[in-house]
């Protein structure tokens, strides 16, 4: 018998890893396959849940984004809610330190179009100062926004 005879014979099986087909596993193959499987069931919460951290904490990551858009939409709407007060004079929509405060606010300001103008106003209020802040930095030489 030639030395190669038995892997070309274990081929033209189809069977790739060198074990005869109708082999039963051994006890430590078992064993190990067991592990895998603890391992994997096991740490398939941990990997979901470092994927999930990783979109937050990575540079580009959607989480960051996700994050900062509900900040700046929230910001927004606390500041609408202070031009809608002083410029519309509307009643209070958000309900911090408003004695007159009531649930009924809450649709009439959403069904206002002043409200909308007052978001509007409000987001270009912030946008500006942002802008600002930058250009005094950049203008300063403060590395703070460039990222260094």
């Amino acid at each position: 018998m030639a030395l190669g005879s038995s892997s070309a014979e274990s081929n033209s099986t189809g069977n790739t890893d060198g074990k005869p087909k109708g082999k039963k596993r051994t006890l430590g193959e078992i064993i190990d396959f067991c592990a895998k499987a603890v391992v994997m069931i096991v740490g398939l919460p941990i990997r979901a849940a470092a994927a999930i951290v990783n979109q937050f904490v990575a540079n580009g990551g959607a989480g960051r984004a996700l994050v900062g858009g509900i900040l700046f939409i929230g910001g927004s709407v606390i500041s609408a809610d202070s031009t809608w007060q002083l410029i519309f004079t509307g009643p209070p929509v958000l309900p911090w330190f408003e004695p007159t405060w009531n649930w009924l606010n809450v649709p009439f300001a959403l069904f206002n179009p002043f409200f909308y103008l007052a978001f509007i106003i409000s987001v270009g209020v912030q946008v500006i100062g942002d802008f600002q802040k930058i250009n005094y930095s950049i203008n300063n030489n403060d590395n703070h926004f460039k990222g260094e």
